[in-house]
């Protein structure tokens, strides 16, 4: 159990006119899911009064320079998660043109407004913070993605746009893997597992996957993947990993290297 530790999972929505952020926070054995806009004052009102995270996980590009840096390509993270195995099954959008530009610049406000709630950086989330809090990138997708086994891929139905996460997340639900991940890392407070299974809102639900990558972020015990100057994107322990993403990490780390040096740039 991580005792002690209070926690903070976001899904960063950027509508203006529907409550597409969604929150899910944990301190002193109590936790909740939410879904509110995206304005600061909503984001925060639904927070327990004096709540201070050690952790916070956004679901959203964060680059360690702000959305001002000049990043004229894919983040190596991105280009890293398009590779093989991970293109068809948890490939991220490229955040530096078009919608996921957009969402890069929402990522930063809204790690902007929530960082007054979170720790400064200990040594507890660096390298992976994408400033002076404990603020992580987390990636729901590919967090849940990593997890499940080729057999689960096979069955996989034709999905429209918008609908994977949500298949990625039954499909967690039902073959046991969150459930496995929140064991190993010790994040296992009363009703929370059962709260995260019944959980059918989309935000919500991914909410409390940012949360989880949180809990993985304080019991040090997670894979990153990423580079100083385009940030991190926290994923599960690398011993929970289906044995096809472990290959498909590896395929990848030897492209990548071929192409420019990698070295310390994957950590496990």
């Amino acid at each position: 159990m991580l005792r002690g530790k209070a926690l903070l999972g976001v899904d960063v929505g950027f509508s203006k006119s529907r409550a597409s952020t969604g929150i899910a926070w944990y301190a002193s054995g109590r936790f909740e899911a939410v879904a509110v806009k995206s304005d600061k004052e909503a984001r925060l009102a639904c927070l327990p009064s004096r709540f201070c995270a050690d952790v916070a996980a956004l679901d959203g590009p964060l680059v360690p320079q702000g959305i001002e840096g000049s990043l004229d390509g894919p983040r190596y993270a991105e280009r890293f998660l398009s590779r093989g195995a991970f293109q068809h099954r948890c490939k991220p959008g490229f955040s530096h043109f078009g919608t996921g530009l957009e969402l890069r610049k929402a990522s930063h406000i809204a790690a902007s407004q929530v960082r007054n709630v979170v720790k400064e950086n200990g040594r507890l989330a660096t390298p992976f913070c994408a400033g002076t809090h404990s603020i992580v990138e987390a990636f729901p997708n590919a967090f849940l993605g990593v997890l499940l086994d080729e057999g689960v891929y096979a069955k996989s139905p034709k999905l429209k746009r918008g609908q994977k996460f949500d298949w990625l997340y039954e499909s967690a639900i039902e073959n046991g893997v969150l459930e496995r991940v929140m064991s190993h890392v010790g994040f296992c407070p009363p009703g929370l597992l059962a709260a995260v299974q019944r959980e059918q809102h989309h935000e919500k639900r991914a909410a409390y996957v940012c949360l989880i990558t949180a809990a993985c972020v304080a019991a040090k015990k997670l894979t990153s993947i990423g580079d100083k100057d385009g940030g991190w994107i926290v994923l599960p322990p690398l011993a929970l990993w289906a044995d096809w993403s472990k290959n498909a990490l590896d395929e990848s780390e030897r492209a990548l290297t071929a192409e420019t040096s990698a070295r310390n740039r994957i950590a496990r």
